[in-house]
């Protein structure tokens, strides 16, 4: 249907991804068809097609939640939206308890569904409990319980501690502006 003609010659012209070339190439000369491959001109409007590296395509339905997807021309951001997104999230969430709950309902997702999608945004949780989990360790949170009510071991790092005026307030301000630099430095670079 999307071919068109010129006399004798029937044509389509089309986007491949640059990794695809050399498979259209091998299927053009097996069925004998002539083959154009050129890079886009710079008023093209090219279709974006991403490839996540392996470990980091659970980044997938955040970028499908926001509908945010890079243009031809620019960087995808998966690595740095999943490292960061994690972070944060953590940050929002914490509470370790509430962690633990993530990391059951993602696992139990990605390990009972059979839906692909379902899989990877089991995974995304599972990941966001970890982090969640992770973060409740360092400041003591763990379902809004007291922390003398706690084992030790879940006390926290008195470097986070908030509680009775500690120290922890500053250090978890200056923790978030860094991280807040590194981010946006990071956006700045890439």
């Amino acid at each position: 249907d999307g071919m068109s003609d010129f006399e004798s010659i029937a044509y389509i012209q089309g986007y491949v991804p640059e990794t695809s070339v050399k498979a259209l190439s091998e299927c053009a000369k097996a069925h004998h068809w002539a083959l154009l491959v050129e890079d886009p001109a710079k008023d093209d409007v090219v279709p974006t097609c991403i490839e996540a590296p392996k470990g980091f395509k659970v980044s997938a339905p955040i970028l499908d939640f926001i509908g945010v997807l890079p243009g031809y021309k620019e960087w995808d951001i998966s690595v740095f939206l999943l490292l960061f997104f994690t972070i944060f999230f953590a940050m929002i969430i914490n509470d370790g308890g509430y962690g633990v709950l993530f990391l059951g309902l993602g696992l139990g997702a990605a390990l009972l569904s059979k839906s692909p999608k379902a899989k990877t945004v089991g995974m995304l949780f599972s990941i966001l409990g970890v982090a969640s989990i992770g973060w409740g360790l360092l400041t003591g949170n763990f379902f809004g319980i007291p922390k003398h009510f706690l084992p030790g071991f879940l006390h926290g790092l008195k470097f986070f501690d908030m509680e009775h005026g500690g120290p922890g307030f500053k250090n978890v301000q200056y923790c978030c502006f860094l991280l807040a630099s590194i981010h946006l430095a990071s956006a700045r670079l890439y």
